[in-house]
């Protein structure tokens, strides 16, 4: 569940971008335009943190990768425009924070994508094809 919400968020935000392309730049006025981009953006960064925190409590791949996907997201969200964090009195602090945020999710993403590619099979089934069970049985 949690994996096809990320896929439809990440999905929404990038026709979002797309849609994007020509539309007034800020400062020009594009009001609701930015409102669902902004709605967009925040259901990818949430969906990629719960993403995350579920890899890191289930444990099945790397799970400091899930901890990285989780705490760089949440980071990242603090980046949003309408959040007002990175134009506040503490933008010298969530400026760098949120871009920093942006960063570890990419490169976690990246990480997770070589460890799903590169993990061995299961040990339920041999490399021949057979069951683990009648290939022990031989031995």
């Amino acid at each position: 569940v949690v994996a096809g919400a990320v896929i439809l968020a990440n999905a929404w935000y990038l026709v979002t971008v797309i849609a994007g392309i020509g539309r007034p730049q800020f400062p020009e006025a594009d009001p609701d335009f930015r409102l669902i981009g902004f709605y967009a953006g925040a259901a990818m960064w949430l969906t990629d943190a719960v993403f995350g925190y579920v890899i890191w409590r289930v444990g099945s791949m790397a799970r400091w990768v899930g901890l990285a996907l989780a705490v760089g997201s949440l980071f990242a969200f603090t980046g949003m425009d309408r959040l007002e964090l990175v134009r506040g009195d503490l933008a010298w602090f969530w400026m760098p924070a949120a871009q920093a945020g942006v960063a570890v999710n990419g490169l976690a993403w990246i990480v997770l994508g070589v460890t799903v590619a590169t993990r061995r099979r299961s040990a339920a089934v041999t490399p021949a094809g057979e069951p683990a069970a009648k290939s022990a049985a031989r031995r």
